[in-house]
């Protein structure tokens, strides 16, 4: 699948488009997508707590031996 790129500041309901050429007779998706041009916000809601659901407290105690165990679990005869 070829694709193009292309970044354009919108003015007016129509769109003028160069560098088409390889696409003409062809059946193309287009997709816009607004870009965020604010380089000073911050991205203040981050992945933190997205895993919780994840999550097992009871092997929590067992963290800090869990690979030797697994290593001997494997290795073990």
């Amino acid at each position: 699948m070829e694709s193009l790129k292309i970044y354009k500041d919108i003015s007016s309901r129509t769109i003028l488009l160069d560098k088409l050429d390889k696409f003409v007779g062809k059946k193309v998706e287009i997709i816009i997508n607004a870009i965020n041009d604010n380089t000073n916000e911050k991205n203040t809601t981050g992945l933190r707590g997205s895993l919780q659901a994840y999550s097992s407290p009871e092997k929590i105690s067992k963290e800090k031996i869990a690979w030797a165990q697994a290593v001997k679990d494997k290795h073990d005869s």
